[in-house]
């Protein structure tokens, strides 16, 4: 219950505001009630924050406790369980506050998608949107049969044009955005799962990003290329 009102909490402030701002009522209700002698004089957004506060103060409230017990004293081994006991749950709640954001992005990015076999594959529970941004395709390269038999080559294509780039911790979607709107046009799903560290920096500054049949050189600023490539490869951890 208490993670349901974190994950909640942002989405119904701002529904709050919205409709303060349109009902002049309920804005003279709320007014007058911040200033009734039986509170605090909080307003209702202060009252709904405080939940949000109530295990980071907790947590504070028995590090100071621990401060200030001797380690002999016979509270001090339930202070320290308890400590442990505050910070596991904020760490679950963090967990889940992120696990829930992910699933709002994931939403507003398949809202954005034109229909086709990329949006229909894109929900999937396990999937977490890790970085976007619009990057440079510079060229691509498909392994292709090559001459002699049972050699491979590379049959490179020169593109040099702006995508929109969606990372994954299993996939690399490329899309076009549609001109005089917000929708997107998926045109290719890299799948990362082969390859622990599918990225990598070449000596001219390109980012190169490979599977198991294709190659992807990307260009932007030497930040932007550091930045993806180490997302890229330290997905696993985040």
């Amino acid at each position: 219950m208490y993670s349901i009102f974190i994950n909640a909490f942002d989405r119904a402030n701002s529904e709050l505001d919205k409709w303060i701002n349109k009902r002049k009522k309920l804005r003279q209700f709320l007014n007058t009630a911040k200033t009734d002698a039986r509170h605090h004089q909080l307003n209702f957004q202060a009252y709904l924050l405080l939940p949000i506060q109530r295990i980071p103060r907790y947590r504070l409230l028995l590090l100071d406790l621990l401060k200030h017990t001797p380690v002999d004293h016979p509270d001090h081994e339930e202070l320290v369980k308890a400590l442990g006991e505050v910070e596991r749950r904020a760490a679950e709640i963090n967990e889940r506050k992120r696990d829930q954001e992910n699933t709002e992005k994931l939403l507003a990015l398949h809202a954005k998608l034109r229909a086709g076999p990329i949006k229909e594959e894109l929900m999937k529970p396990h999937r977490k949107l890790l970085r976007e941004g619009d990057l440079t395709l510079v060229r691509t390269a498909r392994v292709t049969p090559g001459s002699p038999p049972h050699r491979m080559a590379l049959d490179q294509q020169r593109v040099g044009k702006e995508f929109a780039f969606f990372l994954f911790n299993d996939l690399l979607v490329q899309c076009k955005r549609e001109s005089g709107g917000d929708k997107l046009d998926p045109s290719r799903a890299l799948s990362l799962a082969a390859y622990v560290h599918p990225a990598s920096l070449t000596p001219e500054g390109l980012l190169r990003v490979v599977d198991q049949s294709s190659v992807m050189y990307l260009s932007g600023s030497d930040m932007q290329m550091r930045a993806w490539a180490e997302a890229m490869n330290e997905r696993f951890s985040r």
